[in-house]
């Protein structure tokens, strides 16, 4: 085949269709063969987009914003373990007081609030 015939999935194009992300792409309209980025397409190519409803989930270190992110309804939270001098990280809890530990294999299915809870150092 020719170079010219080539093309490669993209990864990591952002979604342009507010309120949305994209969860995956896919060779079929039924969204069940996965595309895999990085492969090479040999043939013009229809990719399916899968949209999830965005969901934002906003970390906390009390009051104090520690990052933001973008999560696919029903998908879990990325992973982010935040650093704070002289304390460890312990978890992420879902009340500021940091009493009701959060699961974070739970399904994100509203815009969620997380906060951090640290223990100090004792030497």
């Amino acid at each position: 085949s020719s170079m010219e015939n080539l093309y490669c999935i993209p990864g990591g194009i952002e979604s342009i269709r507010s309120g949305w992300v994209i969860e995956d792409w896919y060779l079929d309209s039924g969204l069940t063969d996965r595309a895999i980025p990085g492969t090479d397409l040999v043939a013009d190519t229809w990719l399916y987009a899968n949209w999830l409803v965005a969901r934002t989930v906003t970390f906390y270190d009390g009051n104090t914003v520690l990052a933001t992110r973008t999560v696919g309804d029903g998908k879990t939270i990325p992973s982010y373990t935040p650093e704070k001098q002289g304390h460890t990280f312990v978890g992420w809890y879902t009340d500021e007081e940091c009493t009701e530990e959060f699961n974070v294999l739970t399904p994100i299915t509203e815009d969620t609030a997380l906060y951090a809870k640290f223990e100090e150092i004792t030497a």
